[in-house]
């Protein structure tokens, strides 16, 4: 198996070479010292030991991909909180993982052909308890609004196949807030990342995947991808795959894995980080 030489992996030494060289200068001020202390995508995707990535905010503590379950998973300090982003019909991103609102609201229909204003009207939160009736179906802004001010970082996944436009548009929501260097753009939509990496080839991006082969290798390679993530049954699967990527430096992480016997099965296989609705009793099982 072979891989290219490619532009952002030597972008990627070069950054943590020139980090490294800062932090040993005797003429290194405060201010730098504070910018190496910065939360950065790239580095987190392959930090020392197993990191925690807060399934659409957190699942199991409060109604998917609600600005509820994006507070909840901030407050367990993890390294990245994951949301799932669809557009409305009049192209406002919100958040929502399927593509219909029936299964977590009170509405139904497409997302894709409902309105923004017919979406903001809807119950996103009964369903999962009579403590968050009411939480809305948040915007994409205002997941930047609850995001921004804290230190953790994101995994945002562009649900479908997007225009270039539209990647523009949301990834230009996101450079308005400074928050360019915090977030992993995720998609299991080839096209899409295709798109995102010719809008944006240095941010961070992984291929979701349901298959791992050579023409996963080939889509990485080509596009510079920084990371993949797919269920642990398939990354057991194939190990000799994903570890010749991650000797190339790109980070794996399986999902959506809830029990003790899950987490040690990912951590034997080495992943890079899990993706789970228990955030607490995760961080509580690596700590132990």
């Amino acid at each position: 198996m072979q891989f290219r030489s490619n532009g952002s992996r030597r972008r990627r030494a070069v950054v943590i070479g020139a980090v490294a060289a800062l932090v040993c200068s005797a003429a290194l001020g405060t201010a730098a010292l504070a910018a190496t202390a910065q939360p950065n995508a790239h580095r987190a995707l392959k930090a020392d030991g197993v990191g925690v990535i807060a399934h659409r905010g957190a699942a199991s503590a409060a109604p998917e991909n609600t600005l509820a379950s994006v507070r909840y998973g901030l407050e367990q300090d993890v390294e990245f909180v994951e949301i799932d982003v669809r557009l409305t019909k009049d192209e406002v991103p919100v958040l929502m993982h399927d593509s219909r609102v029936d299964r977590t609201t009170n509405g139904a229909g497409e997302v894709s052909k409902l309105t923004h204003r017919q979406i903001a009207k809807l119950d996103a939160g009964s369903w999962f308890s009579r403590e968050y009736r009411g939480e809305p179906v948040p915007t994409f802004d205002g997941f930047l609004d609850v995001f921004v001010p804290e230190r953790a970082l994101a995994f945002v996944e562009l649900k479908g196949t997007w225009r270039p436009a539209q990647i523009e548009a949301l990834l230009g929501r996101v450079e308005a807030r400074q928050a360019s260097e915090r977030i992993v753009w995720q998609s299991f939509d080839e096209t899409t990342m295709r798109r995102l990496t010719e809008a944006s080839p240095e941010a961070a991006r992984v291929m979701l995947t349901k298959s791992i082969d050579n023409d996963l290798v080939s889509i990485v390679d080509e596009l510079d991808i920084d990371g993949i993530g797919a269920g642990l049954d398939l990354i057991e699967q194939h190990l000799d795959i994903v570890h010749a990527l991650s000797d190339e430096g790109v980070a794996t992480f399986a999902y959506t894995l809830n029990d003790e016997i899950a987490w040690e099965a990912a951590e034997t296989a080495g992943v890079d980080l899990i993706v789970t609705d228990s955030v607490s009793e995760l961080q509580q099982w690596l700590e132990r």
